[in-house]
């Protein structure tokens, strides 16, 4: 599986799930970030998810589905994070 889910403790003692993802070429979409780690389950789904979804990429709200995402990029889907590698 391409995602890597492992768990980290904030202070607040809350769990926090992290994701690593591994960037194979020179980037990824966010339309296919979203779909490789199972957020929706078909391509064509990614144009009406990230109008409704919560995303962050760097702390900046996100909403196009053709955003180019690099290894360094972290990436908050309705509260899961993702680090790209």
């Amino acid at each position: 599986k391409e995602c890597d889910w492992s768990s980290d403790v904030c202070s607040s003692d809350l769990r926090l799930f992290a994701m690593e993802f591994k960037v194979k070429n020179e980037f990824i979409t966010l339309g296919q970030l979203l779909k490789a780690c199972d957020f929706i389950s078909s391509g064509a789904q990614a144009k009406f998810a990230v109008k409704e979804m919560n995303i962050l990429v760097n702390d900046e709200r996100e909403d196009r589905r053709g955003r180019k995402l690099y290894a360094g990029d972290t990436v908050i889907v309705e509260g899961e994070q993702i680090h790209l590698k």
